[in-house]
C-alpha cells in the first residue's frame, strides 16, 4: 500500500497513457472494414458486379436507393443472412442514410465470414451529393 502513495503520480501517467493508447485497439475492428466514396461504390458495382445492401428502414428506403440494392434493415440483417449467402465471398456494398449503420452491418457480415465488404462512407446522402442515380 505504500508503494502505491509513494508512486501516485507514475501510476497515474501509465494510466493516462494507456487510456490514450487503448480505444484505438479497441478501434481496430473498424479499421478492417474498407470505406468506399460514392464514385468508387459505383465502380465496384459497375466493374465487379458488387451487391448493394441497404440497410435503412422501409420508410428511408421509400425516398429512393441506390440502383438494384437489396434491402435489409440493420435490425433485421443477422436474421437474414442466408439471403447474402451467395455473396459471403463477392463484394457487397452497404449503404445506410449517413454511414454509421452501415458500418455496423458491415461489421456483422465481417463476423459472420463475409470477407469483401465495403461500408458506402456518407452513406445514400453522399452518393447523392455526388449526384449519381437514384432509384425509386
Amino acid at each position: 500500500m505504500q508503494l502505491l502513495h509513494e508512486y501516485w503520480g507514475l501510476l497515474l501517467i501509465v494510466a493516462l497513457m494507456f487510456g490514450l493508447l487503448f480505444p484505438p485497439l479497441l478501434m481496430k475492428g473498424n479499421a478492417a472494414v474498407k470505406q468506399l466514396t460514392p464514385d468508387a461504390a459505383r465502380l465496384l458495382i459497375e466493374q465487379q458486379g458488387a451487391i448493394v445492401l441497404d440497410v435503412r428502414s422501409g420508410v428511408e428506403l421509400a425516398t429512393g436507393r441506390l440502383p438494384g440494392a437489396m434491402h435489409i434493415p440493420l435490425g433485421e440483417l443477422e436474421n437474414r443472412l442466408a439471403e447474402l449467402e451467395a455473396w459471403r465471398d463477392k463484394p457487397v456494398v452497404v449503404n445506410c442514410q449517413m454511414g454509421g449503420r452501415s458500418l455496423s452491418a458491415c461489421q456483422l457480415l465481417k463476423k459472420h465470414g463475409f470477407s469483401d465488404i465495403y461500408n458506402l462512407k456518407g452513406g445514400i446522402a453522399a452518393w447523392r451529393q455526388a449526384s449519381l442515380p437514384v432509384q425509386r
